[in-house]
């Protein structure tokens, strides 16, 4: 049975009456979409029944469109040229500050003489906007249709696994989950670039290619393997050093920046964003405002990298629940276990609650170890109200700082820790704040 992404991604190949009023940027975005939901879909079907017919099938949905078959890249080449870009740079969307974007995005079909009045119309580029609109379109056609083509053409040559293998050679692909977490636990690399920077080409830049590796390994894993693995990637991306950020990190920024209504990472409000998209050595920050640029580019990474491994934890929750999978009785051989220690000095829910009380004081891997930081720490365990909503009642204070050395790597004594007390009033601040009593 034809899916309905299938469908649609088919009628936008070769119904021009169903995208008169998409504008270029538009079809690309879906055709994109759509692609990348149909390759799940297939990827889905195949694990759980493969059949050479079903995929000759999908091919020749495709293949009637004709659209694989209109390659216009000189046309292409030429409007590329022109509004200095490359079709790289329209596909991965980084155009949108670009002059080539408002006419990707404009909506031609609409365009009447009632229109004229707009004096943005008269400027020298909008006289390319319909041309430039029909050529990419075919453009995106041609692109998106032979990417599915060959998509399904990689699955049509796997043997069937119904057919005799030996299944212990079998070494799933893991490139790219171990770029994933490399990239959402890179907090070192703030030093370097901006947190916009890292967003862009670090933090997300391998969500969805995740998702596509696992669905291939489930495409050749035996049935026995598949609750393991999922098990196992799971228990992985939970490890990594944000998993536990506390969805409140950014609350205060939040209100102090009016951000309620935009989408994270809030690049709409110019103020925030020059503090994301700029570097900690940039020459334009003075030493007060690059310290406050530091924290808060920190804590948008630890809030990211949260946002991103939750995606790939919930993608794997909703595999277990589509894919009938077999227990399995050695899934403890595979699957890393938690680290014990939150388990071992903070109450429920006082590890969130540590998290954010460190975040508000600006404590960070980065800076702890530097002069001054050790007191903030210790105001933690000092102030009784805070240690109380934290730790529990048989955890002492040499097990607290114990955990510090060996999560954020000091090398603090007990017997020489200074004093906290003076940080105090920020911790009740805080606590006063948002009301916890």
């Amino acid at each position: 049975m034809i899916s309905q992404n299938l469908k649609t991604f088919c009628r936008i190949l070769y119904d021009d009456f169903y995208i008169q009023t998409y504008t270029a940027y538009g079809v690309m975005v879906d055709l994109k979409s759509l692609l990348s939901e149909i390759k799940s879909e297939i990827l889905i079907e195949i694990s759980n029944n493969y059949k050479s017919t079903y995929l000759d099938y999908l091919l020749n949905e495709v293949q009637k469109t004709n659209a694989h078959k209109f390659k216009n890249e000189d046309e292409i080449k030429k409007w590329l040229n022109k509004y200095d870009t490359t079709i790289d740079e329209v596909l991965n969307e980084n155009i949108v500050e670009k002059q080539i974007f408002k006419l990707l995005d404009i909506d031609t079909y609409n365009y009447s003489n009632e229109f004229l009045v707009d004096e943005r119309i008269y400027e020298p580029e909008y006289a390319d906007a319909s041309s430039l609109r029909y050529d990419f379109i075919i453009y995106f056609r041609w692109t998106f249709s032979n990417q599915l083509i060959s998509f399904i053409n990689s699955y049509k040559s796997i043997e069937s696994p119904t057919k005799k293998v030996d299944r212990n050679e079998f070494i799933y692909k893991s490139e790219l989950l171990d770029k994933f977490c490399y990239e959402i636990e890179n907090i070192q690399s703030l030093k370097r670039n901006s947190f916009l920077q890292c967003y862009d080409f670090g933090i997300i830049a391998y969500t969805e290619s995740l998702k596509e590796e696992i669905l291939e390994n489930l495409v050749i894993l035996p049935d026995s393997k598949i609750l393991p693995y999922l098990v196992f990637i799971k228990s992985k991306i939970s490890r990594t050093d944000f998993f536990k950020t506390p969805s409140t990190i950014l609350d205060l920024d939040l209100l102090a920046y009016d951000l309620k209504d935009t989408l994270f990472p809030y690049r709409e409000n110019k103020d925030l964003k020059f503090y994301l998209s700029t570097s900690y050595y940039a020459t334009n920050v003075d030493s007060d405002h690059r310290e406050n640029m530091y924290d808060l580019q920190h804590k948008f990474f630890e809030y990211a990298s949260m946002i991103e491994a939750k995606k790939i934890v919930e993608f794997i929750d909703q595999r277990l629940a589509e894919l009938n999978v077999p227990d399995d009785n050695n899934i403890e051989n595979i699957e890393e276990k938690d680290d014990p220690t939150d388990n071992t000095i903070f109450k429920t829910n006082g590890y969130e609650t540590f998290k954010t009380i460190f975040t508000y004081l600006k404590i960070n891997k980065s800076n702890i170890k530097r002069h001054g930081y050790q007191a903030k720490a210790m105001s933690v365990w000092d102030y009784p109200k805070s240690r109380d909503m934290i730790f529990k009642a048989t955890t002492l204070k040499k097990d607290y700082i114990n955990y510090l050395n060996e999560n954020y790597n000091t090398n603090y004594s007990p017997k020489s820790m200074s004093d906290g007390s003076k940080f105090i009033p920020k911790i009740k601040e805080y606590l006063e704040s948002v009301k916890l009593k």
